[in-house]
């Protein structure tokens, strides 16, 4: 399904996300969405925050530059999924994956 700010309100936050490469499962860590466009839980100056620009949901450094790009949600294994592409390292897809509960 492509992005909408309806679909990134109702499917991005309030839960945790786990983010890493997409041909694994991975987890390079957790990720928590803020309302204000920071991101909570993950430390890396690459993921500092987010927002959702021209269909796209986009990480971003603490300069505001972005760093990877999703533009669609799925379901895999009963939870959303996002596929986004790499915009420092081209070739590389990384993964956002709703974690369980009991995962957190």
């Amino acid at each position: 399904m492509k992005l909408s700010r309806t679909t990134i309100e109702r499917v991005l936050f309030g839960d945790v996300w786990a983010f890493g490469p997409a041909e694994t499962d991975e987890s390079w860590g957790k990720m928590v969405f803020l309302l204000s466009g920071r991101i909570f839980g993950y430390d890396n100056p690459n993921e500092y925050g987010w927002d959702f620009k021209s269909g796209t949901l986009r990480l971003r450094r603490k300069d505001g530059e972005p760093t990877s790009i999703y533009e669609s949600v799925t379901t895999h294994n009963g939870r959303p999924r996002m596929l986004g592409r790499s915009l420092l390292s081209p070739g590389s897809i990384f993964r956002l994956e709703r974690m369980d509960p009991d995962q957190w």
